[in-house]
Formats: C-alpha cells, sequence, structure tokens
C-alpha cells in the first residue's frame, strides 16, 4: 500500500483504444491526426479522402493496420478489420508518410518522435508501447499505439530498459 503504480488501469485502457487515446492525447496538446470511428464505409468515405489509414477497434487487433485507396478496399478492409463489421474502424486521412516507432520510458531512436514520444510517456505512462505517427514535413502526428511483446526487445533495448531503471532508483517517476 503507498506505491502508486504506473501505468494506471485507466491509461492503459485508454490508451490501447485508438480513438480514446487520440482524443486524450489532443486534449494534452499532442498532434494527432483528424479521425472517424464508424463500421459504415459511406459514413468513412463522407468523412476522409482516400488514401486512408484504417486502425480494428477489436480487443485483438494489437496493432493491425490497413492503408486503404479506394471504396472497393475500403469496403474490403472495413469489413476485414471489423470483423464482418462488429466492431468499428478508426479511419484517418493519409497526409504523410506512415511510421512506427517503440518507445522506451518515453525515449524513441527517431529524433523527428522524440518530444511526441516523450509527452505521451508523461500522459500514458505506459513503459513500453508502439507509437503510429504519421510524418509530414518535419512535424508527427499520432495515429495509434500499440503494445510491445517482450520477444520484439532487441538486446541494445534490455539494456537501456535495465539501465533507465537502475538510474531512476527502480522507479519510473
Amino acid at each position: 500500500m503507498g506505491c502508486p503504480v504506473r501505468p494506471s488501469c485507466q491509461d492503459s485502457l485508454d490508451a490501447y483504444r485508438t480513438p480514446i487515446f487520440l482524443l486524450r492525447a489532443s486534449k494534452a496538446g499532442l498532434p494527432t491526426s483528424p479521425y472517424i470511428v464508424s463500421d459504415n464505409v459511406k459514413d468513412i468515405m463522407f468523412e476522409a479522402d482516400f488514401p486512408m489509414v484504417l486502425f480494428p477497434l477489436h480487443p485483438a487487433s494489437n496493432g493491425a493496420y490497413k492503408v486503404v485507396n479506394s471504396e472497393g478496399s475500403l469496403y474490403r478492409t472495413v469489413k476485414s478489420l471489423g470483423m464482418n463489421q462488429k466492431y468499428p474502424v478508426c479511419a484517418e486521412n493519409l497526409f504523410g508518410r506512415l511510421i512506427s516507432a517503440k518507445s522506451l520510458l518515453g525515449a524513441v531512436d527517431d529524433p523527428l518522435v522524440t518530444k511526441v514520444a516523450a509527452r505521451v510517456y508523461e500522459e500514458f505512462r505506459l513503459p513500453i508501447c508502439r507509437l503510429y505517427l504519421q510524418v509530414l514535413g518535419e512535424e508527427a502526428y499520432l495515429c495509434s499505439l500499440s503494445p510491445v511483446h517482450p520477444e520484439e526487445l532487441t538486446q541494445r533495448e534490455l539494456r537501456v530498459l535495465r539501465d533507465r531503471i537502475e538510474a531512476t532508483g527502480k522507479h519510473f517517476g
């Protein structure tokens, strides 16, 4: 008792549901992509333009996404990612280069994403996650976030984590 647990259950739940993640990130002043949540292709086409990127919202999605360039592809992708339209998708205009970056305690290897990753860590307190961003010029916009599985971590990344944890007295501050 008396020791705070980080991330909180609420932070974890919010971070791994793309629309909630984007809403909280936007409210915290982080740059985000505009999005629409729907299982209806016509609604998505009314709100977003091609090309677009779709993130599934079903609980077992774990970082899946698809880029679509046409109406036919959109129908197939909404059906596929939405598990036959049982779940909606989060659709975002694709206006930049889509990248992903592993964030370890708010640090990333990509200097363009460094400030955004640190701010995501401050807001959600997730020690390890994968950020999906769109890069346009020198700006990075958040699109989604997913877990990083232990087997995805390199030996160098594990050493960085160990060193950072030891340097902070085993607290993530």
